[in-house]
């Protein structure tokens, strides 16, 4: 955040649908009325936010303890949301539809899902590389219940907030 900007310049999050989102995503995440901040970067990719990972790690800075009531996440998050901008630089707002379409490419045969080894490799690998505490952040999400893949369909549709 900009210290000289005072947090009183950012109004809370007022349309409906937007405090819906905050809430339906705080309710996924929260355990005994508290979210983890170390869950941030998925909440943050769940409400359709593309966060970097120097992003994140001045977000759980910013944040002190490790874990944030409703009223707490609302105040970032809504700061977040109106935005799409985190200590002045933006967070890509990705379609389903573009994250689909990135995914797929990952699954040239349209089976619908990608291997996890190929997934850890790839994330490893491309891009902004993730570390294990984030893959494994990732996978707990992502990994289907049956078996040692990424239904990558399922997976942005609860990114997206579609299902």
């Amino acid at each position: 955040m900009d210290p000289n900007v005072p947090s009183s310049a950012f109004p809370s999050v007022t349309a409906s649908t937007e405090v819906n989102k905050l809430k339906e995503a705080f309710r996924l995440f929260e355990s005994e009325g508290v979210v983890e901040v170390e869950d941030f970067g998925v909440i943050l990719r769940h409400l359709g936010l593309n966060p970097t990972q120097k992003q994140l790690a001045a977000l759980k800075t910013e944040m002190a303890e490790p874990f944030v009531t409703f009223e707490k996440f609302e105040a970032v998050m809504s700061k977040i949301i109106l935005t799409s901008t985190y200590d002045g630089v933006a967070m890509v707002v990705d379609s389903e539809d573009q994250l689909l379409k990135a995914f797929e490419t990952l699954d040239p045969e349209k089976k619908g899902y990608i291997p996890t080894d190929k997934m850890i490799n790839w994330l490893k690998t491309h891009g902004e590389p993730m570390n294990d505490e984030e893959i494994n952040e990732f996978l707990r999400v992502a990994q289907a219940k049956d078996g040692p893949i990424i239904r990558y369909e399922d997976y942005v549709s609860l990114l997206c907030g579609s299902k």
